[in-house]
């Protein structure tokens, strides 16, 4: 069957065949732009989500970067570690993995009274754990501190001697630092400590288990809401100058002659604080708190809640913990030793 032609010596199916490729061409080409998109849409989320604001790295404190640098991508490792100390942390797991994906690349953790966990994080390439125990003999707010800041200026030393470190955090296991982590690598070499304003979270009544970190609502401390804990924020510290500190649970020090702290921006990086995150928590911290002077105690909040949790332990203790020698012959059933588990 002779097939007839079109104009200038195409046939009817060459045309057709042509416009379909040109179709199909088409098609293809809008496909990888809509998944360009989407993936550019995603990473977008991502960085909105996680609160990673770029900054211009010409804003006072920051270094001028060179034309054409990247910025960090989210999850990748940074010279940056975290140091503090804590007792049965609640919701470590997720602590951790929050702050790995932020780009911390090393955790410095002194666990107290907390064998459980010791175990979970032996093993952690990027974790080093001192295992200790708390000071029942006089457990008050100052000793508490004495501790931390012992621990954290020792982890100092020791990073200026390994030099794999460029900054040092000190958070506690219910604080996250959230926002644009890239913002300490930008900032200037004369500056050498970085101080954090904090948010404090408002929590909703729990309908399951929810994580310690689900809260979506914070009081800013540091523009006057009513923070029932500390409002004067957290600190960093550069690891590279043996003059840097660690000067309270809130502060780095410096002991060179000029001023060198940088105020960073809220909306750059800041704390979000989980005080009190579930009823458990609340209990252990305030009446682990409990066992020294209260005399130093800073924040009404605290002493109110010490002095809840030990009308409840006393209330636990008439209960639950009577003296067995107070049953009569048959109401008692005794073993010989605890159940080995």
């Amino acid at each position: 069957m002779r097939i007839k032609r079109g104009v200038k010596g195409f046939t009817k199916v060459s045309v057709i065949q042509a416009v379909g490729f040109i179709v199909l061409f088409i098609v293809v080409i809008g496909i990888m732009l809509g998944i360009m998109f989407s993936l550019d849409s995603e990473r977008h989320t991502n960085i909105v989500k996680n609160n990673i604001l770029k900054t211009s790295t010409q804003k006072e404190g920051f270094s001028q970067g060179s034309e054409g640098t990247q910025p960090l991508r989210l999850g990748q490792k940074k010279r940056i570690g975290i140091a503090n100390m804590m007792k049965n942390p609640i919701d470590l797991p997720l602590w951790l993995k929050y702050h790995r994906n932020l780009g911390i690349s090393k955790f410095f953790i002194r666990l107290e009274d907390s064998p459980g966990w010791e175990e979970y994080l032996k093993d952690m390439d990027d974790v080093y754990m001192e295992a200790g125990a708390s000071d029942e003999s006089g457990n008050n707010y100052t000793t508490v501190i004495d501790r931390q800041v012992t621990f954290v200026n020792s982890i100092l030393r020791d990073t200026q001697k390994t030099k794999d470190l460029d900054w040092l955090i000190h958070i506690d296991g219910d604080e996250l630092i959230h926002g644009d982590i890239d913002s300490l690598m930008r900032l200037s070499n004369d500056i050498k400590t970085v101080k954090f304003m904090n948010a404090e979270a408002i929590f909703k009544e729990p309908k399951k288990r929810d994580s310690c970190f689900t809260a979506t609502n914070f009081l800013r401390c540091d523009q006057g809401a009513p923070c029932k804990s500390y409002v004067n924020g957290k600190a960093a510290g550069r690891t590279n100058d043996p003059n840097v500190y660690l000067a309270g649970c809130h502060d780095f020090g410096y002991k060179g002659k000029e001023s060198s702290n940088y105020k960073m921006p809220f909306e750059t990086l800041h704390v979000l604080h989980f005080e009190g995150c579930s009823f458990g928590g609340w209990v252990e911290k305030f009446y682990h708190m409990s066992k020294g002077d209260k005399g130093d105690m800073p924040f009404p909040y605290y002493k109110e809640s010490i002095q809840a949790t030990q009308k409840a332990h006393d209330m636990y203790k008439a209960n639950k913990m009577p003296d067995p020698t107070e049953f009569k012959q048959g109401q008692l059933y005794s073993l010989y030793s605890p159940i080995k588990i």
